[in-house]
Formats: C-alpha cells, sequence, structure tokens
C-alpha cells in the first residue's frame, strides 16, 4: 500500500506435471496458478473497497492493520498473479534459446488460454487487468523496478499497452517486454513502451534477444554502475523503519506507525534516478563538513519538483 495506490499479490507455487500430456497438465497449472489466484485478487479488492475497516494483521482478528486505507473512490488498485512452478515446462516446451518465461500474448482473454499452453494473456477482462508474472520474470521484474514508483509506473503503462485492441501484443517473455519499456523514452522523457513507425500494425512480436541484448549493453551496464549511491538512500529508508520516530512540539515520540509511514512514504516515493541524486547530495555534505561543525543543505530538483528536503548534521 502506497498512498491511494494498492498493489496485490497472490503467489502460488504450483509444479508442472511435466509426465502427462502438455494439453491436460497446461490446463490443470493455468486453473491453479492463475485462474485461482486472479479470483482472490478480485476477492481481496473488493473486501479492501468495501470492508477496509474490517482488514486485520493477526488470525484472531484483534489488530487492526496501522496503515490508512484510502478511500473506495479514490483507491488505484494493481493485481499481480505470482504464478510459480512453470519454469522448467516452459523452457522444455519453446526450447532453442527460451529463457522458460511464460509468452505474453495480448490476444487470448478467458478460457481461450487452455487452448494455448505457456500463454497468458487478459485473464478474466470483465473485471478487471491482472499482471502474471512467473518463477524468471517476477524477480526480474522487481529488480530492475526496485522503488515503488518506478514499479507502479511500469504497471500502469503495462496495463495501457497490454490492453489497446490494436496492435496486438506477443512477446516471448515478459522480460522482453521489460527491455522495451527500460530502452525507451516518451515525449515527456518517462520510460515507456516506444514504438516509432508502428503505432498503426496490426501486429507486433517481441522474439527471444531484447532482454539479452540490454543486459550485455555497456550502457546498461554503466547506468547499473552508476546506481550503486542511490542505495544509500534505500538503506537511510530501513535504518529509519528500524529505529526512527516522529515526536510532536513537546518532543514526545509518536506511537502510532501509520505517522512514521507517512514519512517514510515521502522518502520511497522517489524513483531510482532521484535516489542517485540525493544520497549523492548528503554524501558531499558529510565529506565537506569539518567535524565537531554543524551544516544544512536545502536538496531541490526542477526534475522532481514535488519533494524538497533538508539535510542536517548538528555539532
Amino acid at each position: 500500500m502506497f498512498g491511494n495506490d494498492v498493489i496485490i499479490f497472490s503467489d502460488k507455487y504450483i509444479k508442472f506435471n511435466q509426465t502427462i500430456d502438455t494439453i491436460i497438465a497446461w490446463k490443470r497449472w493455468y486453473k491453479k496458478a492463475v485462474r485461482k489466484s486472479a479470483n482472490q485478487l478480485f476477492g481481496a479488492e473488493n473486501w479492501l473497497r468495501n470492508y477496509k475497516e474490517r482488514i486485520y494483521v493477526d488470525p484472531q482478528c484483534t489488530t487492526r492493520l496501522p496503515i490508512c486505507i484510502p478511500d473506495r473512490d479514490k483507491i488505484r488498485v494493481f493485481r499481480i498473479a505470482v504464478a510459480l512452478g512453470v519454469y522448467e515446462a516452459c523452457k522444455n516446451f519453446f526450447g532453442g534459446n527460451s529463457l522458460g518465461s511464460l509468452m505474453v500474448n495480448s490476444a487470448i482473454a478467458g478460457e481461450e488460454h487452455y487452448d494455448h499452453p505457456f500463454h497468458i494473456g487478459h485473464v478474466n477482462p470483465s473485471k478487471g487487468f491482472v499482471h502474471v508474472f512467473d518463477d524468471f520474470t517476477l524477480n526480474a521484474v522487481l529488480r530492475e523496478l526496485d522503488t515503488v514508483s518506478d514499479f507502479i509506473s511500469y504497471l500502469v503503462k503495462r496495463e495501457i499497452f497490454l490492453s489497446k485492441n490494436k496492435p496486438m501484443i506477443v512477446a516471448a517473455g515478459e522480460e522482453q517486454l521489460l527491455s522495451i519499456y527500460l530502452t525507451k523514452l516518451n515525449q515527456d522523457g518517462e520510460h515507456d513502451f516506444v514504438l516509432p513507425g508502428k503505432s498503426n500494425a496490426d501486429f507486433i512480436s517481441f522474439d527471444e534477444g531484447f532482454w539479452e541484448s540490454m543486459v550485455h549493453n555497456p550502457q546498461y551496464i554503466r547506468k547499473k554502475e552508476a546506481d550503486r549511491i542511490s542505495y544509500v538512500w534505500d538503506s537511510l529508508i530501513e535504518r529509519f523503519a528500524k529505529y526512527g520516530g516522529i515526536y510532536d512540539e513537546s518532543g514526545s515520540r509518536y506511537q502510532d506507525i501509520s505517522m512514521l509511514e507517512q514519512g517514510l512514504r515521502i522518502m520511497a516515493s522517489e524513483p531510482r534516478i532521484r535516489r542517485r541524486q540525493l544520497a549523492d547530495a548528503l554524501g558531499n555534505l558529510l565529506e565537506n563538513t569539518p567535524e565537531g561543525k554543524g551544516a544544512t543543505r536545502v536538496v531541490y530538483s526542477n526534475d522532481f519538483p514535488a519533494n524538497a528536503y533538508v539535510f542536517l548534521i548538528l555539532e
């Protein structure tokens, strides 16, 4: 839960039976790992929207979730089915250079999945969009988009991209779509599924190779190296979550975790590239402040104007 955005995960490990007919095994796996997860996701969303005061963190239902849940007219829900246990079977089915991830096919919907082994489209379009990530792609997506703002931006644009009637999108795996997203920028300078010259196409296919090409690209490797400093900001969030607090004017510490969560949410809202800037600014201040001296710096960015930070070093 992040402000008005809520991500609901349904995580299942269902081992794919490779000893029987592929179509039969696929139907059974899909029903248990994907369709059942989708039903649970829709049920959880309904409860979240209509009975938010009855969500607890313990089986006895005595302790309510200590986070402010947005009103139903403000909430934005993302449904994610994590379907595990299919990696080896998928890799064997496609053979060759397959990375073992489920194919993405935006033209398949509902029970049509039963006739298309190892393909994922729209699980239940009448109820809403469900993102499906498997053994390989779950790790790839969360590793590359490891801030909540970057992850949510991907989910938003992914849903829009795959929900269009035209063009029909087929990808050898989620990782191929992810590589397109990470290497393309739209007119606003945001990562997006930009397809120059193909906007009027009826069908677009992303075969194996886009992901492999990206992760071996020197520019990608330099980007990862440049990101290293940004994880100082992540460490600060973790440290404040473990040891920090919010205090009133008298110096008394608030015991309500929801107050601390609001402050941490501001820090956690920063995307990876902004965290580079913040961590670098904090590091420079610490390095250039003489021992025993105090210092203050205001950090503001024209590219990210929503938040300004005041770094204060006490003597």
